[in-house]
């Protein structure tokens, strides 16, 4: 029985899966294990995990079976049902973390037998250091008044690797990594979290995981407008809605409505796709049909404007007040970042 089990999927990229394992091994605090969960690398990443296993034995390297669902909620399953500590911290391999990180984040909840978990700031990894300058893609600090709110509307206050987890509340919620998931999976873990009732507070220190941005784009839009991923986008906005609802009424409908148009403005970046429009629509008017209607109306806008306009310019000028309020809630973000940046400097 260890104190602290970190869970880490794998998936090829030996450079940057070795640059997060040092970081996590060169830690100050030493008595965890690290569950490197291997999602069907090459050989050249097998190879590297088994040489850390070999040489540090809170190194435990496993794999996914050939039969289970492919991607990281399966391999992130995987660990906690092996993990033994009393704590739980999810990473993920092409990150970094800062030489107090563990420490910090034990010691912290150590001292708040009060919480279920708690969030820690980040910052983005810049030439191989953690760059804590105020941008948007900068999750774990405490910025809004309701969270949940915010996971609806798909403006994450934080990411799972922003926290650190009681083990025991975990197993007694029942909160599992959703395997139908091909994104969203992290806003879907801790809306679980809140949903039912794990209580939680940020801490006030300074960032200590330094977040990759992914620089391929193409790949990452590629991936968002597969039909796999259309899919788990309807799924994904179908269990918001029914499991949100089910707690809250219909207080939070115009929410995940507006995360549901954040997906659809990014599945149709390139042309119109008429069907996961309907379906998205369908999902939308099976909680409210007025919320809906709104949707649809936008849709429409987009194809009578391509008429007359290339498509790029009818979908901006279609999706046009919803980019306003985009805009300013990213501005809004950023302000009470670099608020928070200039107290701590």
């Amino acid at each position: 029985m260890c104190e602290l089990s970190i869970i880490m999927p794998v998936f090829n990229h030996p450079d940057t899966t070795k640059v997060m394992i040092d970081s996590i091994l060169e830690n100050t605090y030493k008595e965890f294990e690290l569950i490197a969960v291997d999602d069907g690398s090459d050989k050249a990443t097998l190879n590297l995990l088994q040489s850390y296993q070999e040489s540090d034995s809170r190194v435990k390297v496993i794999k996914r079976e050939a039969n289970e669902p492919k991607g990281p909620q399966t391999c992130r399953n995987k660990g906690l049902d092996l993990a033994n500590g009393q704590f739980i911290i999810f990473f993920d391999s092409d990150d970094l973390v800062t030489p107090t990180c563990l420490e910090n984040r034990v010691n912290a909840i150590k001292s708040r037998p009060d919480l279920d978990f708690m969030v820690f700031p980040s910052g983005r990894l810049t030439e191989g250091q953690l760059d804590p300058t105020p941008d948007a893609m900068v999750f774990g600090h405490k910025l809004y008044d309701n969270d949940l709110q915010m996971f609806a509307r798909r403006n994450l206050p934080f990411i799972v690797w922003n926290n650190i987890y009681r083990h025991d509340s975990l197993i007694k919620s029942g909160i599992r990594w959703d395997i139908h998931l091909k994104s969203l999976q992290d806003a879907d873990f801790n809306l679980q979290a809140l949903l039912k009732g794990l209580k939680y507070d940020y801490a006030q220190v300074r960032p200590d995981y330094a977040y990759r941005i992914v620089s391929n784009s193409s790949s990452v839009s590629s991936g968002i407008i597969s039909d796999a991923h259309k899919k788990s986008h309807i799924y994904a906005i179908d269990k918001f809605f029914s499991t949100i609802i089910a707690q809250y009424g219909h207080k939070y409908d115009k929410d995940i409505t507006e995360g549901a148009l954040k997906i659809c403005y990014s599945v149709i970046r390139a042309k119109l796709d008429k069907q996961f429009a309907t379906d998205m629509a369908n999902c939308i008017r099976k909680y409210n049909k007025q919320k809906a209607l709104s949707f649809i109306i936008k849709v429409k806008c987009c194809q009578m404007l391509n008429y007359l306009i290339p498509w790029k310019r009818a979908r901006q000028l279609a999706f046009l007040p919803f980019l306003i309020r985009t805009s300013t809630a990213i501005k809004k973000k950023i302000n009470k970042l670099e608020r928070e940046h200039k107290h701590d400097a």
